[in-house]
C-alpha cells in the first residue's frame, strides 16, 4: 500500500466522526488511521474501515490506541524472529529471480559480411530487472556460439543459459519489469531467424517486507520465443 494512499486515508478518517470502540493507529510515517482491529494473520495486521479492509505489517505500526482513550495504548513491537542468511538488512527486501527453463537462443543472418560488428552486437542477448523504471540488474551475454557459412551468408547463433540472480531492494510496494531481449531488436530486425528475442514480464503492486525475500519463478516457451507463466512466492 503507497505512503501516499495511507496519508489520504488517514486524512479521510479524521474528518468522519469516530464510532464507539474504534481504534486509532499510529504509523512509522506518522499517518494517523481510525478503524477495527479485525485480526492478526502473522506480521500483518487487518482492520475494517468504511473504505474497506486496510493491511498494515507490524513494523509499519507504531502504537494502537482502543476505544479512543488514551490510557489505552498497544505497542506493537518489531518482529524478534532470526534473519535469514539470505535476506536482505532491516529495512530492505529482496527480489530473487529464478529461472524454469534456462536454454534461450537466437540467430542472425549477415550478408556479404556487411556491418558485421554491428549484427553481432545486435544478435547479444540482454536480461534485466527493472524496479520502479529504474534498471536493478543487467547482464549481457556476448558470445556467439556457432557460425553457419552458406555462401555469401553467414548465419550467427548465439545460445546462452539464463542464470539466476538477486537484488536487494527498499521495503515497500513496487513496480517491477523483467525483461530478456537482444540488444537492438529493430535495426536489423529483418536479419532475425525468425525474430528477434523482446520479452517482458510486468510485476505490478509489488510488496517487499522488511528482511523478506521474494521469488519470481519464470518459464519460456521456446517455441513462441515468449514468458510463460510467472508467479510471485514470498519467502521468509
Amino acid at each position: 500500500m503507497p505512503v501516499r494512499w495511507l496519508r489520504l486515508a488517514s486524512l479521510l478518517f479524521l474528518m468522519i466522526p469516530a464510532a464507539s470502540s474504534s481504534e486509532v493507529v499510529k504509523l512509522r510515517d506518522q499517518s494517523v488511521v481510525r478503524g477495527r482491529l479485525v485480526s492478526v494473520d502473522g506480521d500483518t495486521l487487518v482492520f475494517k474501515s468504511t473504505f474497506g479492509t486496510l493491511r498494515f505489517h507490524r513494523q509499519q505500526v507504531i502504537s494502537i490506541v482502543f476505544d479512543d482513550s488514551a490510557e489505552s495504548v498497544a505497542l506493537v513491537p518489531a518482529p524478534t524472529t532470526t534473519t535469514p542468511n539470505n535476506a536482505a538488512p532491516a529495512g530492505r527486501g529482496r527480489i530473487e529471480v529464478v529461472f524454469k527453463d534456462r536454454q534461450l537462443s537466437s540467430k542472425i543472418g549477415i550478408d556479404l559480411r556487411k556491418d558485421w560488428d554491428e549484427h553481432v552486437r545486435s544478435n547479444h542477448i540482454l536480461v534485466e530487472l527493472l524496479v520502479d523504471g529504474r534498471v536493478a540488474y543487467s547482464t549481457a551475454d556476448t558470445t556467439m556460439d556457432k557460425t553457419i557459412n552458406k555462401g555469401h551468408r553467414t548465419e550467427l547463433k548465439n545460445e546462452i543459459e539464463l542464470a539466476d540472480f538477486g537484488v536487494d531492494v527498499e521495503s515497500g510496494l513496487h513496480h517491477a519489469k523483467i525483461v530478456v531481449r537482444n540488444r537492438d531488436t529493430i535495426t536489423y530486425r529483418k536479419d532475425f531467424e525468425p525474430e528477434p528475442i523482446d520479452m517482458v514480464v510486468p510485476f505490478d503492486n509489488l510488496e517487499i517486507r522488511p528482511g523478506e525475500v521474494y521469488r519470481l519463478d519464470l518459464g519460456i516457451s521456446k517455441g513462441k520465443l515468449k514468458m510463460g507463466q510467472a508467479r510471485l512466492v514470498p519467502i521468509k
